[in-house]
């Protein structure tokens, strides 16, 4: 049995065949002339992208044009933000920050509201735990 029409939402632990499920399915699908660009599949990790994308190409034909879109939530998250920023009410695109920006930010904000130095680390945990 197959599902070959509507979105389909793939729930399962793991070890459980989700992956092997979702790429035949979007196989089939392609295979029977959906063309790839039309395709969305995300997952949580670049290495689950890699690992779909890798076993995707060897279960379709040659001769589909284009790729399939696969990636992480994440990604297609910013890529959204990407394509109009200003639909999501900013006149610039967005950046990602690392893991030690986001504190530097906040303490400049702090600092500027007037915090105490000496208690930059305090404020930033309770603000922290505020979030």
């Amino acid at each position: 049995m197959s599902h070959r029409q509507g979105h389909a939402l793939i729930l399962a632990g793991a070890g459980s065949g989700k992956t092997t499920c979702a790429v035949n399915r979007v196989a089939n699908l392609i295979n029977s002339g959906l063309p790839p660009r039309y395709v969305l599949m995300l997952t949580f990790t670049n290495k689950a992208c890699s690992e779909m994308r890798e076993r995707l190409l060897h279960l379709i034909d040659g001769e589909a044009v284009g790729t399939p879109n696969i990636l992480t939530f994440h990604k297609f998250g910013y890529r959204l933000l990407l394509r109009q920023p200003t639909r999501m009410g900013r006149n610039v695109a967005p950046s990602i920050l690392n893991e030690a920006e986001p504190q530097r930010l906040l303490n400049n904000i702090l600092k500027a509201e007037g915090f105490r130095a000496k208690h930059e680390q305090e404020n930033w945990q309770t603000l922290y735990a505020w979030l």
